[in-house]
C-alpha cells in the first residue's frame, strides 16, 4: 500500500517516471542500491530489530544529509514500548517495537562522517538531521 501511495503522489506531482520503487528489506537490498543526496528514516528505526545494520546501511548511502525520526531516550518511552510489546504478545502478534539508544545510533552516524545539525523532540519522537562534515 505504501508503494502505491508513493507512486500515486509522484504521478499527481508529475514525477512518477523519475523515481524507482522497490519493495523489500532495506538491509538486504542496500548493497545493490545507489547512493542518494538525502536519506531519511521516518519512524522506521523503532520497527526494526537490527539497528546497527539499518543505520550503517542507510547512512552509507547518504551523500549530503541524513535524517531520522525515532523514539526518544527516556524511561517513560521504554516503559511505553514495553507495554506495547506486552499487548502484542497477549494478542499473539509477533511484531515488536524497539527503543534503540540514541547514543548508539549517533555513534554509527558520526563514524560515517556526519555531524548533528538539528535536533527536536515531539512527544514520543525525536527528529534529528545530520549533515556530512566537510
Amino acid at each position: 500500500a505504501y508503494l502505491a501511495a508513493a507512486q500515486s503522489e509522484a504521478a499527481r506531482q508529475g514525477y512518477r517516471e523519475r523515481g524507482e520503487y522497490i519493495h523489500g528489506n532495506f538491509v538486504e537490498l542496500a548493497p545493490a542500491l545507489p547512493p542518494a543526496e538525502i536519506v531519511t528514516l521516518d519512524r522506521v528505526l523503532c520497527c526494526y530489530h537490527d539497528m546497527p545494520g539499518l543505520v550503517r546501511g542507510s547512512v552509507a548511502k547518504a551523500e549530503r544529509l541524513y535524517g531520522l525520526v525515532y523514539p526518544r531516550d527516556g524511561w517513560w518511552v521504554r516503559a511505553g514500548i514495553a507495554a506495547i510489546n506486552l499487548s502484542f504478545k497477549v494478542q499473539r502478534n509477533a511484531f515488536r517495537v524497539f527503543a534503540h539508544p540514541s547514543a548508539a545510533v549517533e555513534e554509527i552516524i558520526r563514524a560515517h562522517g556526519f555531524a548533528r545539525r538539528q535536533h527536536r523532540t515531539a512527544g514520543f519522537w525525536q527528529v534529528v538531521l545530520y549533515a556530512r562534515s566537510p
